[in-house]
């Protein structure tokens, strides 16, 4: 049975993947604890006019920074577009 991970370790992880060079922003991320591992789920914002290429090598760093610095057994990312103002998430 998986089971929630705690604040302090959602803003850390949240914090890597914020911190990653190229991520501009960080949100509907989720994230569940099966055992001791942690499965994390993230949208992760880049520039806009990145090629997809580019922006895939960011979310793979991203991923592996979060992959060597927590307990995490995996990390799922999607890519979005950040534009300012964020038109993206108006509603």
């Amino acid at each position: 049975m998986d089971r929630s991970v705690d604040d302090a370790e959602v803003r850390s992880i949240r914090q890597t993947l914020a911190e990653t060079p190229g991520v501009s922003g960080v949100h509907d991320m989720r994230t569940r604890k099966i055992g001791d591992m942690i499965i994390v789920d993230a949208h992760l914002e880049v520039d806009g006019k990145l090629s997809v290429e580019a922006g895939h090598d960011i979310a793979v760093c991203a991923r592996d920074r979060v992959m060597q610095r927590h307990r995490v057994l995996n990390v799922m990312t999607r890519v979005d577009p950040f534009r300012l103002p964020d038109l993206d998430h108006a509603k």
